[in-house]
């Protein structure tokens, strides 16, 4: 019994063996993982490679990551949520903005699960929403000055399109002053119609304190603008479009009888002009608004007294007499 016993402890390992083992283990494995890295780094090309005689050129795999920023890009056309408009003004006084870009961007609207609550069968909807954009933009006027536009434009649920309530601040920068004071008025994709408020702080000369200013859409490229990925900026470096318009002739006699006749509109491309009848005896037929030259037709009606009429053309008046029997 003592024999037997003594026989199967030595057929067991001892601790010293063991830890032989476990050693031989590990030092196999960092051989294995010398041998992977060695075969990362292999020559390239045929042969040696190197600035002399048996030099060898080395490629190593890393993998490495890489952060991109975005930097802000310059466009001339549209902006996210939004438009670049310009305008012009018609034979607008030096002292108002006759050259206007406007960068008009869509504020997000709230309330969004109504909205989605609204489409739901069964729930009445409401009328649509109120869509309201954000207004910047710089302006020029005649006599040189330039300034920022800065609002607010809603009142419909596509201002843009059916026209909508501008209602924002206006400014002036003159070389020692800064003036500003409020306008509001009509805003939309074809014109701006906007009449001065209070003053918020003035300067010599007043340059802010014409009454009104009215302008009209130009399909003209407007002024470089540069849209940042947070920040939106205008720059005013640019030389604004001058519109200038005649007509031809520049007045008309027309008998008792009645008749037509036709006015040529002489500019250039890219400047607005629309036309309009002053008088309910004399109408005009389509098209009434242009922007390249054009011209306007006009018929006068009979009469039994002698008349006169006007036509208020690219802003300018042409008269129109008519003679008695």
């Amino acid at each position: 019994m003592s024999e037997r016993t003594h026989l199967s402890r030595r057929g067991q390992p001892g601790p010293s063996r063991r830890a032989a083992s476990l050693i031989g283990l590990c030092l196999a494995s960092l051989l294995a993982l010398l041998v992977v890295a060695c075969e990362d780094e292999t020559p390239t090309g045929p042969g040696a490679v190197g600035d002399g005689p048996g030099a060898v050129t080395v490629t190593k795999t890393t993998t490495s990551t890489t952060t991109s920023t975005i930097e802000p890009t310059t466009t001339t056309t549209t902006v996210p949520g939004g438009e670049v408009l310009r305008f012009v003004g018609l034979q607008a006084p030096p002292e108002a903005p006759n050259d206007m870009t406007l960068i008009v961007q869509l504020i997000p609207a709230e309330g969004v699960a109504a909205s989605l609550l609204g489409r739901v069968p069964g729930v009445m909807q409401a009328d649509p929403p109120e869509s309201r954009y954000s207004v910047e933009g710089v302006y020029q006027t005649g006599s040189g000055t330039s300034g920022e536009v800065k609002g607010e434009l809603g009142g419909s649920p596509d201002p843009l399109e059916l026209g909508g309530q501008f209602e924002g601040t206006l400014t002036a920068n003159l070389e020692d002053c800064t003036a500003e004071r409020q306008f509001s008025g009509a805003l939309s994709r074809l014109f701006v119609e906007w009449t001065g408020g209070d003053t918020v702080r003035d300067c010599p000369g007043s340059p802010l304190s014409f009454p009104a200013l009215k302008l009209v859409h130009t399909d003209a490229p407007p002024p470089t603008t540069t849209i940042g990925p947070t920040t939106t900026t205008t720059s005013t470096t640019t030389t604004p479009l001058v519109c200038d318009f005649s007509l031809s002739p520049t007045s008309a006699t027309i008998g008792p009888q009645g008749g037509s006749g036709e006015v040529v509109i002489a500019t250039t491309g890219g400047c607005n002009w629309t036309a309009q009848s002053l008088a309910d005896w004399i109408t005009l037929r389509p098209p009434l608004s242009g922007n390249r030259p054009g011209k306007v037709v006009y018929d006068v009606s009979a009469t039994t007294a002698a008349r006169e009429g006007t036509l208020l053309i690219a802003g300018i008046p042409f008269v129109v007499t008519q003679t008695g029997p």
